[in-house]
């Protein structure tokens, strides 16, 4: 047998000694750490009693049928985490029903994503009106380390994140930032994941079939809208479900001009970027409508190109270009390390690709909605 020969079977036996190890304390890492499993426990019907209070004891409240764990198809679930999710630890895990007392109706989601780093997952129950609105919302898991001095889980600040959501029928990473002052990026970004996907299965699963485009009201994305459109005022169209995950909004002006935004998973969670084009189908004009970048504040990150995530830097990088330059384009921001390498910028390019994929449906679309509903156009 020659040296060669020798030295591959030793390589192929040690390969096979280390799959049998793995292998191994896989197992018994799942004996001992199973999965997390969702289920309507004393400690769960006590929380879901702090923010849909029965005016009973929790003791009573869990005994006494005042909550029920709904039924929900498992693969049926499964499906919707995947099409919503903004990663694959963000996800539904349970919905409770509220059966008695002044909350009667309402539902309560019990749903996760991932915050700071390889953190355990943030676990939080949120309350959903009949209409499908936020109520309050409560956090069962948090172990987020470092959070920072203005963390986002303690008293003043969790307080104004609660006065914020509450109505609300998504939240963003850049309103909360804005509105609590909290600083904890990261667990900020996990804490708006978590509430959103679990308003968005209650909205696919529960709400009514209303394709009626809404006026455009917040500040924010109004203003945004404004930066590359001569239009003043604007109607949202709901997303068919199976782009929720590819696009982040699909606009029309009261100039008659459609918009579509694409939507990315960044560094800082869900990111949203308003595309202009021109009739050969390039890029006109990029305004960000949603990021919750932080990447000035992690090491590695390109700290140079932080103050260079703005609508200008964009434009002036992308404009010209066709959907088929972008999905060529291996790294969209040269020079850059770390997060924003890894993160920011394939969410740049995710939103893009998204945003000049569905253009060529997207007037076709509008049309037809307004066509059902009676807009202006029908």
């Amino acid at each position: 047998m020659t040296k060669t020969m020798k030295n591959t079977l030793v390589s192929v036996l040690v390969m096979a000694i280390i799959s049998v190890v793995a292998v191994g304390c896989l197992a018994v890492a799942n004996a001992f750490f199973p999965e997390y499993e969702a289920r309507l426990d004393k400690k769960t019907a006590a929380l879901i009693n702090q923010i849909c209070p029965t005016g009973v004891s929790d003791a009573a409240a869990f005994s006494d049928g005042y909550y029920e764990m709904a039924t929900v198809d498992k693969a049926q679930l499964k499906s919707l985490n995947e099409s919503l999710g903004a990663d694959k630890n963000n996800k539904v895990l349970a919905i409770y029903d509220v059966k008695k007392g002044d909350f009667t109706g309402y539902r309560v989601v019990e749903s996760q994503a991932q915050g700071y780093g390889s953190n355990p997952v943030i676990i939080t129950l949120t309350s959903f009106d009949k209409d499908n609105k936020i109520g309050k919302v409560i956090v069962k898991q948090q172990k987020e380390n470092p959070t920072g001095s203005k963390n986002i889980f303690t008293g003043e600040y969790f307080d104004k994140f609660l006065e914020y959501v509450a109505g609300q029928k998504n939240v963003s990473v850049g309103d909360v930032t804005a509105t609590t002052g909290a600083t904890n990026a990261s667990s900020i970004k996990g804490l708006v994941n978590a509430v959103n996907i679990a308003a968005s299965v209650v909205d696919e699963l529960f709400g009514a079939t209303d394709p009626t485009p809404q006026p455009v009201t917040k500040t924010k994305l109004l203003n945004a809208l404004k930066k590359v459109s001569s239009s003043t005022s604007f109607m949202s169209y709901p997303i068919p479900t199976d782009k929720k995950k590819d696009i982040f909004g699909i606009y029309k002006g009261d100039a008659g001009d459609v918009l579509v935004a694409g939507r990315g998973n960044g560094y800082g969670g869900t990111m949203g970027l308003l595309v202009k084009i021109d009739a050969d189908g390039k890029i006109e004009q990029i305004v960000i409508a949603e990021h919750g970048e932080s990447i000035a504040d992690v090491p590695g990150a390109g700290n140079a190109f932080a103050s260079d995530f703005t609508d200008e830097f964009l434009t002036a990088r992308f404009a010209g270009k066709t959907l088929t330059d972008i999905q060529a384009m291996d790294n969209v921001l040269n020079g850059t390390t770390g997060a924003t390498l890894q993160g920011t910028a394939p969410a740049i390019k995710q939103c893009l690709v998204n945003a000049l994929g569905y253009y060529p449906l997207a007037q076709q679309y509008v049309d037809g909605i307004d066509a059902v509903t009676g807009g202006e156009d029908a």
